[in-house]
């Protein structure tokens, strides 16, 4: 019988047996790894993890053959700069997430070294504190008791002998593909899709410098540092996209890359000697998984992976070793004593999640690779000028300076403050070549202008560069004309007639579209039902068509109070606040009740009003992976650790409009309630379409009247503007429309939305309610079974929303222009409402679309994804050719500011 067994025996594996037994328990090490065999690896420890080994006792032995130095040199675009990690920042962060100081163990210095050689140094260290590591063989399966709970594993041996070992911890340390994580049904949450690809070897006799160099270009990068026995390892990177091309030749387009980055170091590569193969991956997109729970816990890259772009998998490898190790020592927690265990567990994955999310959403927009935006290349500019702020940077990209430290809004004034008088630089030519895929095969191009049409995005725009308001955004008006001349923007449709299931509408050139209408918002189709548009008439008789005033004055009708009846009956909540817009009650729930110092913990996909509301009422914002209650109950109980004086705002959704998935409501209302943390649950796409009597998901999900504050929007399906707030607090309506500026300072809903709402709200709780509801379903159901038979993914569950997965953002543009062309009127989603590589068409159903009709558009819409993969896979855009296009094409890469720009198109 073990303490502990260590599925994994690489660094985090070896790190944590060797810290664990010098503890004094014992611990069984098992991996399918021979020893000495190398792995797919960046090789790089940042100073923190170099930190951590000298706690450990094994830097200088490291140090010893493995180059280090302590600066890092960058050049992003034309920008160069060079910094290093201050021990005040080292220290500071060890207490951090540690509680105790590191003192004299803190280390400035970085590493690069081989694995076949350091994992080995790290085995033999582990055993020499009395760990049991067994090599070349495999684990098997987890043996549970009778209660489920992990009790030990089955082994099977580089003979075949299959052995059972027993513990009271089982940890996971067996990397991104973790088989225990997959055997303790621990799913990977927040998958990231917009990845890099990577390609290395090493290099001898380059002349290439000590110290390490990564260099930004476009959308490629590149790194060199040196490793041991006389090497330099030399790494490109790209984008994702770029990676098949790439692998048509290797070697050339290796060279080829370095060289569209930096002539100089790829000069210097092709003069040295390549000792060993190239190296690639593509398969780098990042996930979370849930840490730890009863009797088990998971480190390194099995809890977490990221990709390799900022090398800091193998430092937060040394971390969760380290903090798993501590939390076991205090106390010298008996590991038999489960409760005891639990709790120390418990708290490792709160702090783990505390220590890294931020970090984790930072890695995943450098991932993306995009273009650098103007005001990155401000912020670049400022580094180049300011040592101090450089040191800044290269501690947030190790991980030692927290990501919402850096850019805060103080930290980035103390930066551009000293370029901010200066004149702009000229703007330099873009480097087109690699703004595009460098590694295509010239292909038949496209026009300048279609090029594009089908390139860039709106975040590029957000942040225009120049001191004149007006012209600043002449770019994004050039970008608009060739999307418009190119039939590629899909904004700003404008409707001729009634919003059916068969319309009328003409973009801004006068093109038409009179066919099939999947882009409008009317689940129960109320916009066609007699009833309610008699409603709306006989309220225009009696009280006109305007309400005259803000609803804290005399906007407000007896129709309103009718209305929140109705809401308050249907929702099982008996104050409800009426607000203009669905945006606006958003909006300004959270303003009127969250203060600067409260906090704000929010599914990272939540709806664009619930952004700007959280960003307008604090600082304290947290956000968890999309639908991660569990993450989500960690960060709780970490600000609760910190601050028991303030309130705490937890924020999700019914239903998430892009991918039509749904949280668990009561494990979220539950954790609020152990923390003491009000919960609000936006139910504009799933109340009145979806559940019993109208209910969505609270009805679904047993909890109508359980939650403490649910707001909505009468857009979807009550045929109306406007929005509500309900609660079962009297106290808390007339706060809200007191303190809520977007209920005090607007308009009160017109007496016609209201009685449109009312009526439609009725109709929703009789059985002709759930008629509409079942028929909207049906058509749901049947569309997308015919998208698979068609072979289109389809996201989600079955709803009012059919998220259709195109992919690349150029392809879903030309999907539209298709679209357009046979009369098909559908919403094209794309970067940033979604993430790179992610496009989709937004499908939205109506009780009143008929099968025929469906069907068609099932037909249409699958045949247009084919011929625009068709023709965005034949065509190849003119400016990679070596034409130039003024203007930087950029998107969402260094900047995941407090309120970013991609926040703000979140819808």
């Amino acid at each position: 019988m073990f303490d502990a067994i260590i599925i994994g025996a690489r660094v985090a594996g070896s790190t944590l047996a060797l810290q664990l037994a010098r503890q004094g328990r014992k611990v069984f090490v098992i991996d399918k790894m021979r020893r000495g065999q190398d792995t797919l690896s960046t090789h790089f420890v940042w100073p923190r993890g170099a930190s951590y080994l000298n706690r450990m006792g094994l830097l200088d032995k490291v140090l010893e053959r493995a180059p280090s130095a302590t600066r890092v040199n960058f050049t992003m675009e034309n920008f160069r700069f060079s910094g290093e990690v201050s021990l005040d920042l080292l220290a500071a962060r060890y207490e951090r997430l540690h509680g105790t100081t590191i003192g004299a163990k803190v280390q400035q210095r970085y590493f690069s070294a081989r694995r076949k050689w350091l994992d080995t140094l790290l085995i033999d260290a582990a055993m020499e504190a009395g760990a049991e590591v067994r090599l070349n063989s495999s684990f098997e399966h987890v043996i549970r008791d009778a209660d489920g709970r992990p009790m030990g594993i089955e082994v099977r041996s580089s003979s075949g002998k299959l052995e059972k070992i027993f513990a009271p911890l089982i940890v996971g340390a067996d990397g991104k593909r973790s088989s225990f994580a997959r055997q303790m049904g621990s799913i990977e949450l927040e998958p990231r899709r917009g990845c890099s690809f990577a390609c290395f070897s090493y290099f001898t006799d380059t002349g290439l410098p000590l110290e390490t160099h990564i260099q930004k270009r476009g959308r490629l990068a590149l790194a060199h540092c040196a490793t041991n026995d006389g090497a330099h390892m030399v790494l490109l990177f790209g984008p994702e996209s770029f990676n098949e091309a790439f692998g048509q030749d290797r070697e050339h387009h290796f060279l080829a890359g370095l060289k569209a980055i930096n002539s100089e170091i790829a000069e210097q590569v092709r003069q040295g000697r390549r000792v060993e193969p190239f190296y690639s991956t593509a398969d780098q997109a990042g996930f979370i998984r849930n840490a730890a729970g009863p009797g088990f816990a998971l480190i390194g890259d099995a809890a977490c992976f990221k990709d390799q772009c900022t090398a800091s998998g193998m430092t937060h490898a040394l971390r969760d070793s380290a903090l798993l190790a501590d939390l076991l020592a205090i106390d010298s927690i008996d590991l038999q004593d489960r409760d005891r265990l639990d709790r120390a567990l418990a708290v490792y994955q709160q702090k783990r999640i505390a220590d890294s999310s931020r970090y984790y959403d930072f890695v995943c927009l450098q991932a993306e690779m995009n273009a650098t935006r103007p005001d990155e290349l401000q912020l670049f500019e400022a580094l180049q000028a300011d040592a101090q702020a450089a040191n800044r940077f290269v501690a947030l990209y190790g991980d030692t300076l927290p990501v919402r430290d850096f850019f805060s809004e103080h930290e980035q004034k103390k930066i551009l403050r000293s370029i901010l008088l200066q004149e702009p630089p000229a703007r330099l030519p873009v480097h087109e070549s690699v703004l595009g895929n460098p590694f295509l095969s010239p292909k038949p191009a496209l026009s300048q202008g279609e090029a594009v049409a089908l390139s860039r995005n709106c975040v590029e725009f957000a942040t225009p560069p120049g001191a004149d308001l007006l012209n600043r955004v002449e770019d994004y008006y050039d970008w608009y004309r060739e999307r418009m001349t190119h039939e590629t923007f899909q904004y700003s449709r404008t409707l001729e007639t009634f919003p059916g299931p068969r319309t009328r509408l003409v973009d801004d050139s006068g093109r038409a579209v009179k066919g099939i209408n999947f882009a409008s918002q009317d689940y129960l189709a109320m916009g066609q039902h007699p009833a309610v548009r008699q409603a709306g008439l006989e309220a225009l008789q009696k009280f006109g068509p305007h309400s005259a005033g803000s609803p804290m004055i005399i906007g407000n009708t007896s129709i309103s109070r009718d209305l929140e009846g109705q809401l308050g009956a249907m929702l099982k909540m008996r104050e409800v606040v009426l607000f203009p817009t669905g945006w606006a009650a958003g909006y300004g729930s959270i303003v009127s009740l969250v203060r600067p110092q409260d906090h704000i913990v929010m599914d990272r996909l939540s709806h664009s009003c619930l952004q700007q509301g959280a960003y307008a009422a604090t600082k304290n914002i947290q956000k968890f992976p999309h639908l991660d209650y569990l993450t989500a109950a960690a960060l709780l109980r970490d600000i609760r650790s910190r601050d028991q004086r303030n309130g705490i705002m937890v924020i999700t959704e019914g239903i998430f409009s892009m991918d039509a998935d749904s949280p668990d409501i009561r494990a979220f209302q539950r954790i609020c309630r152990e923390n003491g943390a009000t919960l609000l649950i936006d139910v504009a796409h799933d109340f009145g379409g979806t559940g019993p009597q109208g209910g969505g998901q609270l009805a679904l999900q047993g909890m109508l009247g359980e939650v403490d504050l649910v707001m909505g929007s009468f857009s979807k399906s009550f045929a109306a503007n406007g929005g509500f707030l309900a609660t079962h607090s009297p106290a808390v309506k007339q706060y809200v429309k007191m303190y809520s500026s977007s209920h005090l300072f607007s308009n009160a809903l017109s007496p016609m939305q209201t009685a449109v709402a009312l009526t439609a709200a009725r109709i929703m709780v009789t059985p002709e309610g759930d008629d509409l509801r079942a028929k909207l379903m049906r058509t749901s159901l049947l569309m997308r079974s015919e998208f698979a038979n068609l072979g289109l993914e389809c996201r989600g569950q079955p709803g009012p929303i059919i998220p259709v997965m195109i992919g690349e953002e150029k392809v879903a543009r030309v999907c539209h222009r298709i679209l357009q062309k046979r009369n098909i009127a559908a919403m094209i989603i794309e970067y940033p409402l979604v993430a790179v590589g992610t496009a989709r068409l937004r499908l939205q159903i109506m009780a009143s679309h008929e099968e025929a009709d469906a069907l068609t558009a099932c037909h249409e819409i699958a045949q247009a994804v084919g011929e625009a993969r068709d023709y965005c896979g034949s065509a190849r855009d003119a400016r990679f050719n070596g034409e130039s296009v003024p203007g930087p094409v950029s998107g969402r890469s260094l900047s995941p500011l407090e309120s970013s720009s991609a926040e703000f198109f979140i819808e």
